[in-house]
């Protein structure tokens, strides 16, 4: 698990990726979203595991499908080696110098995106459109060579002019691709073949054996550039995206909402309300957090008695006196 400094930043939360194996353990996994004080944190696991839905059950915490991809690959031949594009497009190395330009490129092409990434009731306030695109923008500025030494990012021109960008990691023995866009003005007529010409046939000047990259399920433009220029779909893989707000404090003073059995008295509701030093409390019997209230902001969700082990775990790290108790920090609609 590593976590994302430059959109931490942006979107004000603490921001983790990680790629979880098959047999990932639940346990385990916590224990990193604990260290790392996650608040969001985008998931990618393999589609054929097993119970992947049952274990991020187990987690006690909101998660959401976040998209679903693909992994295409092309194994390198010499033939690659020769260009062979027309002269009208020139590509360019990325080397930190040209910011400006690739922040521009990236954000109208993002903007105009042709895949699908699915919105969730738990991060829109956090995660808006603008911010999104703004971490985008960062997100590729950091692909220049003279920062990473396996990182490398390109820009396209056509006809003299910036029409789109690719990058990736080098690995070993191979180019990863990460993100690739034609801006939209430019976009369905043709572009994008070229950029995936240009990055096999740089893969065949560095004697990198196999090209890999994630598409999309529901990208079809890219889908069909990757097959006609020869990639062949390997795996499948889920990504989501886990809520678990675990940097924000308990002692801020914020609105929210509790939920309780109705075995617990009133009486503790109103001293715990008074030892985490909240605001504008509401009791809510039996509902489910993503269905309190629609369209009006909530920043605490309590819930009692938590049963799973996972749960508790997460109440006695943070010291908790009421270990049965499991808090979500952020803003849900």
């Amino acid at each position: 698990m590593t976590i994302s400094q430059s959109e931490s930043n942006i979107y004000g939360a603490r921001f983790a990726r990680a790629e979880l194996p098959n047999d990932f353990r639940e346990e385990q996994f916590l224990e990193e979203l604990i260290e790392n004080q996650a608040d969001i944190c985008r998931v990618k696991i393999n589609a054929s595991a097993s119970d992947v839905f049952l274990k991020l059950d187990k987690l006690g915490m909101p998660y959401q499908l976040y998209n679903i991809n693909y992994t295409n690959k092309a194994l390198i031949n010499d033939s690659m080696k020769s260009e062979s594009w027309s002269s009208d497009y020139q590509y360019e190395l990325f080397d930190g110098s040209q910011g400006e330009m690739m922040k521009e490129l990236v954000c109208k092409a993002i903007e105009k995106k042709s895949w699908v990434n699915y919105p969730s009731a738990f991060s829109k306030g956090i995660i808006t459109p603008e911010k999104e695109l703004e971490a985008t923008a960062e997100f590729a500025c950091s692909f220049s060579f003279t920062e990473n030494a396996s990182a490398r990012a390109w820009l396209l021109k056509y006809r003299g002019n910036y029409i789109g960008f690719f990058m990736g990691y080098e690995r070993e023995g191979f180019f990863e691709g990460i993100l690739y866009g034609i801006i939209p003005e430019y976009a369905g007529k043709g572009h994008s073949k070229i950029i995936y010409q240009i990055m096999l046939h740089i893969c065949a000047k560095n004697d990198w054996k196999y090209f890999v990259n994630d598409v999309g399920i529901l990208n079809i433009p890219s889908q069909r550039s990757a097959t006609g220029q020869g990639l062949v779909p390997q795996e499948i893989y889920f990504h989501f995206e886990i809520y678990s707000f675990l940097s924000k404090t308990e002692k801020e003073p914020i609105e929210g909402t509790i939920k309780l059995e109705d075995t617990f008295e009133s009486s503790i509701i109103d001293k715990i309300t008074r030892e985490l030093n909240l605001k504008n409390f509401r009791t809510v019997n039996h509902v489910k957090i993503n269905e309190i209230e629609a369209g009006k902001p909530c920043y605490y969700y309590v819930s009692f008695p938590a049963t799973d082990l996972v749960v508790v775990k997460i109440a006695q790290q943070r010291g908790y006196k009421y270990p049965n108790m499991i808090l979500y920090f952020g803003e849900v609609y």
